[in-house]
């Protein structure tokens, strides 16, 4: 069975290379993601993957985990170096982000928290 940190190295790298149903593959069916852009939370699969579809039409995103830090409750905080473009190339914003992940028993991701 893969680590937490291996699932999220997994999901990060998919995100980066706009992989929509890999990265879906490692949600919860009834996940709860935050959506950054608007501030309003999103439920399910679906919902999170019409988000990151059309984030990737609006930015050209790459997220670049440097540290995972397990907290006594499970959850993990992952904090990234992000880095954001606009579709005609030029730089948008460069910036450390921090997410807290909550897995599920089944080490499916149940929760996206930024912080």
């Amino acid at each position: 069975m893969k680590t937490r940190q291996a699932i999220l190295e997994d999901l990060y790298g998919a995100y980066n290379r706009r992989e929509v149903a890999a990265m879906l593959a490692a949600l919860d069916p009834q996940v709860e993601w935050c959506d950054i852009l608007n501030g309003l939370p999103l439920k399910g699969r679906e919902a999170v993957g019409a988000y990151w579809t059309q984030q990737f039409k609006l930015m050209d995103t790459e997220v670049t985990p440097l540290t995972y830090d397990k907290l006594p409750d499970g959850r993990v905080v992952v904090t990234a170096a992000q880095t954001m473009k606009k579709p005609d190339g030029t730089l948008w914003g460069n910036e450390k982000v921090t997410h807290i992940i909550t897995f599920g028993p089944d080490n499916l991701i149940l929760r996206m928290d930024p912080s």
